[in-house]
């Protein structure tokens, strides 16, 4: 599978059922992993869909979340607005890699 067709919904999906935000160090050994398979299996040694992902989960790992906190807002809207702003820094991540 490539992870460069996978739109912002679906990359999120990914990183979540991944969950690289709470378990980074798991997440970093479960893209080793892949890239020594793509090593054993091609004759390419990047395995540049890992690099991706890192990069993918790095941009949504720091959030700000406390103007919302400060603005009382609900547990239901601040999930929400932490939902849409991720797909907001995936879609642009996507963009820019799709520009390189």
């Amino acid at each position: 599978h490539n992870v460069f067709d996978l739109d912002k919904n679906q990359l999120l999906e990914l990183l979540r059922r991944l969950d690289a935000k709470r378990k980074p160090d798991r997440f970093t050994k479960l893209l080793k992993i892949f890239s020594i398979i793509y090593q054993s299996t091609n004759s390419a040694n990047n395995y540049l869909q890992a690099d991706f992902l890192k990069k993918a989960a790095k941009t949504i790992e720091n959030i700000d979340v406390e103007p919302w906190i400060k603005a009382k807002i609900s547990q239901q809207e601040l999930a929400e607005n932490i939902h849409n702003t991720q797909q907001k820094l995936l879609e642009k991540l996507i963009q820019e890699r799709n520009l390189s």
